[in-house]
């Protein structure tokens, strides 16, 4: 797993000190005006919901994956995944089923390679289905499953910590091994601090809702960790940045306010708008299996789904 996000993001904004814009009153879209996608603000916010969160979210989406394999598991068993750079532990504290539904109670802790430490706890349910109905346990051929997920996540690295608080309403539909279709919705709450020294630190809390519609994998996406072939997302987003001192900030950096992100996805390119006051952003990118786009970051959900069992 890479450097969680806020972490190269702050890195970034203390190393520069640029005049940012006001958060204006809601404007209608004539009123729109074109924003610089040099600016800090943008460059901020493509990081955090353009990326971060979504990033953030494929991982927390893992993790309910991964209790695919627990679907009959007992009170109180320890399981461990290797997953790239990283590995992880899971502990199930409680355990029910009803109506279908496989309810987990667990704590998890994850490893980074470079010095990070996550430890999650929450509760996750999953639903499993076949076309014909709901089934008990997941097999060849499950082509539905239901998550509804709570979390709480807590990030320690040397020089800061985040703090995040995740609720993720997801469905898949498909033969996941070769396509499938999410459709969803997560809520999530971060705060996070970085301290550079004493005297130069920078603080976030951000609130981000985001709805996923009908993004299709196939087996590009699934086999080159591309962005979905199609599909939108819709976030809203609302924060308070402020950093003081640090490398290259003689002064302080702050930035406040709401913002609207719309994506859309067309043939494996990527239509973005992202809006703050009356200022909008609009981003055309490819993000194929050669481009590194934000949206290529499903690969460990992708690698999970791959490796569901027969």
């Amino acid at each position: 797993m890479r450097r969680l996000f806020l972490l190269a993001l702050v890195m970034t904004l203390s190393a520069a000190l640029i005049l940012v814009i006001g958060c204006g009153s809601k404007s209608t879209k004539s009123e729109l005006v074109a924003g610089d996608t040099t600016a800090v603000e943008f460059q901020m916010m493509k990081e955090l919901i353009g990326q971060g969160m979504l990033e953030q979210d494929q991982y927390l989406i893992d993790l309910s994956l991964a209790l695919m394999d627990e679907a009959d598991g007992a009170v109180g068993k320890r399981t461990y995944k290797p997953v790239a750079d990283s590995s992880y532990y899971i502990q199930i504290v409680t355990y029910d089923t009803s109506n279908y539904w496989h309810i987990f109670g667990f704590t998890a802790s994850l490893s980074q390679s470079y010095g990070d430490t996550v430890f999650f706890e929450g509760h996750d349910s999953l639903r499993f289905s076949n076309g014909t109905g709901y089934i008990a346990l997941p097999d060849s051929t499950v082509t539905g499953l239901n998550v509804r997920a709570h979390h709480q996540v807590g990030i320690e690295f040397p020089d800061g910590s985040i703090s995040l608080r995740n609720h993720a309403s997801v469905d898949l539909t498909g033969t996941y091994q070769v396509e499938f279709t999410l459709n969803g919705a997560t809520s999530d709450s971060a705060s996070f601090s970085f301290y550079e020294s004493d005297t130069a630190y920078c603080n976030l809390d951000a609130a981000i809702n985001q709805s996923f519609s009908d993004l299709y994998f196939d087996s590009v996406a699934l086999n080159h960790d591309a962005c979905p072939a199609s599909g939108s997302i819709h976030a809203e987003a609302n924060l308070t940045l402020e950093c003081v001192g640090g490398s290259g900030l003689s002064d302080s950096l702050n930035i406040a306010g709401g913002w609207t992100l719309n994506i859309e996805f067309v043939e494996r390119t990527m239509h973005a708008s992202f809006i703050h006051g009356n200022v909008v952003w609009n981003i055309v990118e490819e993000c194929g299996p050669e481009q590194g786009t934000a949206q290529s970051r499903w690969d460990n959900l992708m690698g999970k789904i791959r490796d569901i069992k027969d």
